[in-house]
């Protein structure tokens, strides 16, 4: 069959149904044809997300043999809130670098704490960390949130082994501060409730004492990324609610709260509890990808239709971040410095 326009019908001012059906009919259309995309859409994000589980899992079907003696709920086809990627981690553990008469001069320099502080929790110890590639993924946007790339295939270590992308080695501190009494209350807990077994049976509880003194973190961490890739970073107002989220379930890790004041918020809690100065050097060459979105649709990856803002930095930047101020250093183009809000 072959369409002739000579022969279509024109538009004339004369319908052979109402208004009011016509406009049924066109709800009718659209709400089926919403019926058919919805799901649709639904069944290609849970294949695209299938897919990359394959890719950094492998494959996760279950034996028919297991299956048959255990219930397995299958993994939700929906994205993550936030998942991390590491890749080829590996974390070393050992005693720290100082001995143990040091550690009062220690804590003073990286928290300012005095040299007679007294602490209910003192953890000590040295690490060396070491992976090859970092993603950090807010649901399933296209932009990551950070990614670091794996070293190059033709960068090499100098001592001939294994190049890593993310390398840190420092010495570290968790500790507890003691308070006094007025920084800790007992919370009962039953063991045997009462009427068990029998009527009349006495019940059984402990008190357990809590402190309110939050758990910290004291170092000075040196982070070499060695990739000649270029680190990314993205940010924008659209990634800002899944973020929020995403620390909501971070500050389920701490202690709860139990004064009646306002609530600390996420940011202001991390610079409570970690008490760290942090420099990033770039030491194999790559640049630094800044990407602030303007654009408050987070799906958007089309960087020049997004109202979007890109800066990089090139050639072996450091960026320094102590306690109340940031540095960018670079080789030759010398040092900025700025102060940091708290």
């Amino acid at each position: 069959m072959r369409y002739q326009p000579e022969r279509a019908a024109s538009l004339s001012c004369e319908a052979e149904i109402s208004i009011a059906e016509a406009k049924k009919k066109l709800q009718e259309h659209n709400s089926e044809a919403w019926m058919r995309r919805f799901p649709w859409s639904l069944n290609q994000r849970a294949k695209r997300l299938e897919t990359i589980r394959e890719q950094l899992w492998g494959d996760d079907e279950i034996s028919l043999l297991l299956q048959s003696h255990e219930k397995i709920l299958p993994l939700p086809s929906r994205p993550a809130l936030f998942s991390v990627q590491l890749s080829l981690v590996d974390v070393t553990l050992d005693r720290p670098s100082f001995g143990y008469d040091q550690l009062p001069q220690f804590l003073n320099s990286t928290g300012g704490l005095p040299l007679d502080s007294q602490f209910t929790l003192l953890i000590p110890f040295h690490i060396k960390w070491t992976m090859n590639e970092v993603r950090v993924q807010l649901r399933d946007y296209p932009l990551p949130f950070l990614h670091i790339p794996p070293v190059h295939h033709s960068q090499q270590h100098p001592g001939g082994g294994r190049l890593s992308a993310w390398s840190v080695e420092t010495d570290m501190v968790i500790a507890e501060e003691l308070r006094g009494e007025e920084s800790t209350f007992r919370c009962d807990t039953v063991v045997i409730p009462q009427d068990l077994g029998r009527v009349g049976s006495p019940g059984f509880k402990i008190s357990v004492p809590r402190t309110l003194s939050p758990v910290k973190f004291y170092s000075s961490l040196n982070v070499d990324i060695n990739s000649a890739l270029p680190t990314k970073i993205v940010w924008g107002t659209a990634y800002q609610p899944a973020l929020h989220d995403a620390m909501q379930v971070f500050d389920t890790f701490t202690k709860p709260q139990q004064d009646p004041s306002d609530k600390v918020g996420f940011w202001d809690k991390m610079r409570l509890i970690i008490h760290s100065d942090f420099k990033f050097n770039w030491k194999g060459g790559g640049d630094v990808h800044l990407t602030l979105k303007g654009i408050c649709i987070p799906d958007s990856s089309n960087i020049r239709l997004s109202e979007s803002l890109c800066g990089y930095w090139r050639r072996s930047w450091v960026y320094v971040l102590l306690a109340r101020r940031c540095c960018l250093e670079n080789s030759d183009r010398g040092i900025f410095e700025g102060p940091l809000s708290c």
